[in-house]
Order: C-alpha cells, then sequence, then structure tokens
C-alpha cells in the first residue's frame, strides 16, 4: 500500500454520539473507544447506498404515481398547456399513496443524514484550528441542518395544504443545499482533504462535478420556470420538471460521497 493511501492523518475519520450507542469508525478506532463488539456492524458504504436510495426510489415512484393515478391532473398547469411531467412538489405532495411513501422515505433517511452533519463537523476539525477556520466548519454544519430541516418541512407540509409555507421550506432548502455544498467543498479543500489520499481525491472530485451540475441546474430551473410564466407553451413545464428532478438526484449524489470519506469504515450499533 502507498503512503497516499493511507489513512487520514490528522483528521478523525471517527465520531461518538454520546449517550447514543452508536459509532461511526475502523475497527482499530472502536477498539480503542469501545471494549466490546457492536450488535451491528455494517460497512459506511452500505449504509450509504441504502440511505440514498430511498430517496431516490421515492421521488421516481412518486412521478410514476401521480401520472398512473391521475394524469391530467398531474400535469396540469395554470394555462392549460400540455405538459409530460408532473413538478416535485406535485408528485410528492398531491397525491395520497405518493405523499406517504415519499414521507416514509424522508423521515427514514433524515436520522442518518443529521449524524452525518456532525460526523463531518468532526471531521474538518484539525489541530490548531483558526478561529476562521472554526466559524466556517461550524457554518457548514450549520447549513446542512439547515437543508435537512427544510426537507422534511417541506416534505410534512403540502403545497395544497400551506402553500406560503411550502413554497418557504422549499425555496429555503434549495438555497441552503446550494450553500452547504459550496462550504462543504471548500472546506474538503481548506483542510487538505483533496490531497489526503486516492479514495479522497476522488470524492473531491465527484463533489466539485455535482456541485457545478447543481448550480447549472438551479440556473436552468429558475430560466425555465420564468420562460413558461411569461409564454406558457406546450411541453416548458415539462422540461422544468425534468431539471427538479436532476436537480434532487444531484444533491443525493453529493452527500453519498460520504461513502468515500469513510471508506474502510462501519456503523457500530450497540
Amino acid at each position: 500500500m502507498s503512503s497516499s493511501d493511507n489513512p487520514l492523518e490528522y483528521h478523525d475519520r471517527w465520531a461518538l454520539f454520546g449517550s447514543l450507542p452508536l459509532f461511526i469508525g475502523s475497527e482499530a478506532d472502536r477498539r480503542i473507544y469501545y471494549n466490546r463488539a457492536g450488535r451491528i456492524r455494517l460497512p459506511v458504504r452500505l449504509v450509504t447506498y441504502i440511505f440514498c436510495s430511498l430517496p431516490t426510489l421515492a421521488l421516481f415512484a412518486c412521478v410514476f404515481l401521480a401520472l398512473e393515478t391521475d394524469f391530467e391532473l398531474a400535469t396540469r398547469t395554470h394555462c392549460g398547456v400540455q405538459n409530460l411531467l408532473p413538478s416535485v412538489s406535485v408528485a410528492v405532495g398531491d397525491f395520497h399513496w405518493g405523499n406517504l411513501l415519499w414521507k416514509s422515505a424522508i423521515f427514514t433517511h433524515l436520522p442518518p443524514r443529521i449524524c452525518v452533519a456532525f460526523v463531518y463537523a468532526q471531521l474538518f476539525r484539525v489541530p490548531f484550528e483558526r478561529c476562521g477556520q472554526q466559524t466556517l466548519r461550524y457554518a457548514t454544519c450549520v447549513t446542512n441542518l439547515i437543508e435537512l430541516f427544510s426537507l422534511g418541512l417541506l416534505s410534512a407540509v403540502t403545497s395544497e395544504h400551506n402553500h406560503p409555507l411550502h413554497v418557504f421550506a422549499f425555496t429555503t432548502f434549495q438555497i441552503s443545499a446550494i450553500v452547504h455544498m459550496m462550504l462543504h467543498t471548500w472546506m474538503y479543500d481548506i483542510c487538505r482533504l483533496n490531497t489526503a489520499s486516492k479514495i479522497c481525491r476522488q470524492s473531491y472530485r465527484y463533489k466539485r462535478r455535482f456541485l457545478r451540475f447543481s448550480f447549472f441546474l438551479l440556473i436552468a430551473c429558475s430560466f425555465i420556470y420564468y420562460w413558461h410564466n411569461a409564454r406558457c407553451e406546450p411541453y416548458v413545464y415539462s422540461l422544468f420538471a425534468l431539471c427538479e428532478y436532476l436537480l434532487v438526484v444531484m444533491n443525493i449524489l453529493f452527500h453519498g460521497t460520504v461513502m468515500y470519506d469513510f471508506d474502510r469504515c462501519y456503523v457500530y450499533i450497540f
């Protein structure tokens, strides 16, 4: 094994969660902090696949259910032009079974993602941390938590039940998600994790790629939505919906890079 593939020297790739019987780290770290084996031991990569699959599969299942349940209602717009796809809000909120499926997937995967937010706050900590870097590290964690809170809020409150609150939650989610991705990638660079190992370099490349795609898709969504309201042409709203789907997928893929950052680590439940 080359030196570039050795575990990270100055970053803690383990995390304790107070009184919770939960530990994330390598087998060697587990032996240091716990004198017993966990009742459950799952690779971080497997856990990442599971919890990234939940919202992804739920989203496309909701789109399918919306189109199958009532195509006209799912694709209807304020000006009545033809469309093929429902928006994310309509797909996950306006149909009973789709809404139930979406809420189940989101609220199942939120607790692990909250844990990951604090795990990264520890990973980005370095010896002799300066005040500015500490503030940036906290901001990265806070924006992640805001993103997750707003995701839960927009899932719990549908557009049909409380449109202003849903729009606020959705807007907050999109802004905090992009800001968090920017701060996260910046912290990765500042802490020199992007050069710490081969797998970390790969993770950094993926993060930057997903961030760029997210920027492009967010701008595209804004432009297409304006175009739809200004011109109200057929199928334009479907293009907006497609960009929405891809934006959600980019967000999931970005957060899925945790499996590279904690390669050869495990989730232990005691």
